[in-house]
This record gives C-alpha cells, sequence and structure tokens, in this order.
C-alpha cells in the first residue's frame, strides 16, 4: 500500500508541475521550462510503473521484476532530462534557483524572473517527485525481495495474500447439458494436462477418455468409444473414473464397473488390462473378489513416475494397493481392514495423492468425510483435514464426502470437498480451509458457482482446472 500511495503522489505532482510550467512560461522546446515539461512528461511512465508493481507484485514475481527494471529505466532517463535542464540554469545556488529565481532561454538569450511563484513551485514538486521515485524504487525492491522470501517459506499468512483466484470461472470444455457428442460430457470425472496444455479428462458415465486441445470447442475421444457405448472388450470401458499419465501421454484408465485397470498407448484404440480380473459389474461385491489381484469397483489410480509404481484407490474393498512396475499382483498399503472411521481404516477411499518428500499416499476418505496421510509401512493414518469421525458439515473445518486432493509446490492442499459445491483451500499445515470456488452448501450453474465438483488440478501458474461434474463441464478458475 505505500508504494501505491507513492505511484498516486508521483502522477499528481507531475499533472500539478506541468500545468504550473505551462502557467508560467508555455511550452518553447528550447526553454528550461520546455526540458522540464517533457521531463515531467517522460516521468509519468515510471509513477505509471509504480502502481502497475502493485497490481503484479503478488500475482507474477516475473512480470514484477519487470515493472520493476522498467520503472528504473524510466527514472534514469528523467534525471537525465534533469541534466539537460541543469544546462539552462545559471551556476547560481540551488536554493536560489528554486526559491529566489527561476532561468530559461529565449530568443538566445539568458532571462531572469524574480519571485516567478508557478514556475518556483513546479521546480520544487519537480524535486519531491523525483525523491519520492527514488523511494518507490527502493520500496518496491523491497517488495520484490520479500514477496519471494514469504511465497518460498509458503506460511499459512503470507501464503493468503499471495495466492488468489477469480471467483468467477471460464467454462473450457463441455456445454453443461448431458450428451455423447464431441463437445459433451455425462460426468466428467479425472483431469490431466499434458505438456502442451491439452487437457485430457475421463467422462464416466460415457465410458471413455477424451483429448481437449487448448482453447478447443470439441474433444476427440482417445479411450473407449466415441459414441459413449461401454463394454468389457480391449475397446471398450465401463465407467472411466480416474487415470493416470505418463510423460508420453500413455494413460492408466481405471476401468470401475469392469473392477480392472486398463493401459492405453498414445494413439491406440484398444487397452490392456494391467491390474485386475475385469469381472464384470452386479452390484454384487462378492462377485469382484478381494485378493491383490484383484478390485471392486476402483475410483482411482495414480503413478510415481520415479519408480514407476502404481497405487489403486481399490474403493469398495476399502483399501489403497500399491503394484510395482508389470505386477499383477499388488501389496496393501493403506486400509484393507473392512470399512470405518478408525485411523486404520479407510471408508470409501477415492482420490489419491502421492507425496514423494515423505513417502505417504494422501487419501481423499470421501465416506469419512476427511482427507487423510497415509505412509507407506505405517499402519494407520493421520489426520488432514475434516473430521476425525467422520462428522458431515460445511465450515471452514468440516468436509462433506471429499472426492479429489491435490498441493501446491509450497505444499498448500486444495479439497474438492464435492457434496459442499466447493473448493476448500488449505495452507500448508493447517486444518482450516478457505473456500476459493464455488459456494458451500449452494448448487448451480453460473459461473461462480458448482455442482458436484469431482477432482481439480492445478497448472503450473497454479490456475485451478474442475471438473464440475454435475453441470456436465470443466471450469477454469484463473490465479491473479
Amino acid at each position: 500500500m505505500p508504494v501505491l500511495i507513492l505511484g498516486i503522489v508521483q502522477i499528481v505532482l507531475i499533472v500539478l508541475i506541468i500545468i504550473l510550467e505551462i502557467t508560467s512560461l508555455g511550452l518553447s522546446t528550447y526553454s528550461a521550462t520546455g526540458a522540464g515539461i517533457w521531463c515531467s512528461i517522460a516521468f509519468i511512465p515510471a509513477a505509471i510503473s509504480t502502481v502497475l508493481l502493485v497490481k503484479y507484485w503478488a500475482r507474477s514475481r516475473v512480470r514484477a521484476s519487470r515493472v520493476l527494471i522498467a520503472q528504473i529505466i524510466l527514472l534514469v532517463f528523467t534525471f537525465i532530462l534533469i541534466g539537460i535542464i541543469g544546462s539552462y540554469v545559471s551556476s547560481n545556488s540551488i536554493t536560489n534557483s528554486i526559491i529566489y529565481t527561476a532561468y530559461y532561454r529565449t530568443d538566445n538569450k539568458l532571462t531572469t524572473k524574480y519571485q516567478q511563484f508557478p514556475l518556483t513551485l513546479g521546480s520544487t514538486l519537480g524535486i519531491i517527485a523525483g525523491v519520492l521515485g527514488l523511494a518507490a524504487v527502493v520500496m518496491s525492491t523491497y517488495v520484490l525481495v520479500i514477496n519471494s522470501m514469504t511465497t518460498i517459506a509458503a506460511t499459512s499468512s503470507t501464503t493468503m495474500m499471495t495466492l488468489r483466484w477469480n471467483s468467477t470461472a471460464i467454462t473450457i470444455a463441455g456445454v453443461g447439458t448431458v450428451g455423447v457428442s464431441a463437445n459433451q460430457f455425462n460426468y466428467p470425472f479425472g483431469m490431466a494436462l499434458d505438456s502442451s496444455n491439452a487437457l485430457y479428462i475421463s467422462d464416466l458415465n460415457n465410458s471413455r477418455v477424451q483429448l481437449w486441445a487448448s482453447n478447443a470447442w470439441t474433444g476427440t475421444t482417445v479411450a473407449g468409444q466415441a459414441n459413449g457405448t461401454s463394454g468389457t472388450g480391449s475397446s471398450y470401458l465401463n465407467k472411466a473414473a480416474g487415470f493416470a499419465m505418463d510423460t508420453s501421454s500413455n494413460i492408466y484408465i481405471t476401468d470401475m464397473y469392469n473392477s480392472r485397470i486398463q493401459y492405453w498407448t498414445s494413439g491406440a484404440s484398444t487397452g490392456v488390462t494391467v491390474i485386475g480380473n475385469g469381472k464384470l459389474h452386479t452390484f454384487n461385491k462378492s462377485s469382484c473378489g478381494n485378493l491383490t489381484n484383484q478390485l471392486c469397483y476402483p475410483y482411482n489410480v495414480i503413478r510415481d513416475s520415479s519408480t514407476g509404481n502404481i497405487y489403486v484407490a481399490d474403493t469398495v474393498n476399502q483399501r489403497v494397493v500399491r503394484y510395482l512396475p508389470g505386477a499383477s499382483s499388488g501389496t496393501v498399503v493403506a486400509g484393507g481392514n473392512g470399512q470405518g472411521f478408525n485411523n486404520y481404516q479407510l471408508n470409501y477411499p477415492i482420490g489419491l495423492y502421492y507425496d514423494s518428500s515423505t513417502n505417504s499416499l494422501v487419501i481423499a476418505n470421501a465416506g469419512a468425510n476427511n482427507i487423510v496421510r497415509w505412509v507407506i509401512g505405517a499402519s494407520n493414518w493421520t489426520l488432514l483435514a475434516g473430521s476425525q469421525n467422520g462428522t458431515i458439515g460445511a465450515t471452514s473445518t468440516l468436509l462433506y464426502y471429499p472426492v479429489c486432493a491435490t498441493f501446491d509446490l509450497y505444499g498448500n492442499m486444495y479439497v474438492a470437498d464435492t457434496y459442499n459445491h466447493r473448493i476448500q483451500f488449505f495452507a500448508s499445515g493447517s486444518q482450516t480451509g478457505t473456500t476459493i470456488a464455488g459456494v458451500a452448501g449452494t448448487q448451480g450453474s453460473n459461473s461462480t458457482l458448482l455442482k458436484f465438483p469431482y477432482t481439480l488440478i492445478l497448472d503450473n501458474n497454479l490456475n485451478m482446472y474442475v471438473a464440475d461434474s454435475a453441470n456436465q463441464r470443466i471450469q477454469n478458475f484463473l490465479r491473479y
């Protein structure tokens, strides 16, 4: 705020200087006054840069740094022009020049005017503006340095100052109606961005995965059938839920109602079953099995890129299973002790996030209305957000059937609080959330509301993509 005030004061002073100098001596380019006017005009961009710096410093350090560099260059240019003015002024003392006498050239003569108040005041204000400009540069530099430090530290207090999102979203995929056309969805679920910013979206009830190029109006089917037909064959899916993608855009798809994980190489028309027995959905839990080479209505899959290990949210079996590369049988690494609210149990685990720094899984424990961390090898979880005992709520500390949790580079957590129709932000280490998208307990289809958001992802600039599932669209909330 002090930097902003300095910028505004600079602009006001410069306008006054121009008015005073024009009032007293006109616009002659051969006069000291003329040079002063052009100097003042040149200083306006520097002052505006100060204001712009306030706009950008909390949003992008790169852009703010560029503005600061421009500000310094313009300020230096201003003082060069002030030096030009000095060549028109006599060698009298600065005090006499400012307070008593103002000099200017006309007709190649050096003439003096005493007690020219407007010109004297203009000169005085010019020096004040210059000093304020220097102060603004110093303060701006300080702000940038401090902002850089606090953003990296990402404490709860500084994070909320530097991470903000527009509450009005842009629809980037889907038209808001159910359908099987290339521009429609039937409950979009999982999402992933590739290196070109193309968006991959699993279209749950259409049993397919769609690829939306950046700024495209329609999607292209890359797995499953474009017409939404479900089945058990290698070219079919039956309820495509979560998926994981490697750097070559090959995808591991949770074929939920077929109780299997299908691997589709980029550009392929068929998939290969890599995990699960592929038993058809029959609404009967006993039909799908609970051995480690079997799955029961899995909702999600993630891949550890450093090891190639696959982690599957085996939802109805109330467990998470790890599969080594190439293995068809896995190891239970979380849950597997029946459905419940105890810290050694899971309750419809859906969302998964692998934290390599702690070798742990962050699990959206939807049926228990909480987000938990389960260290690989541990026998129980620790609470990250929501209620320890499964209490439902829409306050800042409670959740209602959260389906997804993800993190940024600073350790802040983002949760799709699905049945509360909102996205919650939890600063690193905090269990108190802030709503950054949607409105708690209010579902809707306008650009500020959500309806059963299932998943979310972040791009490199922390812009947020939300699968607004019941509204059949993908919403983009831009960071600013």
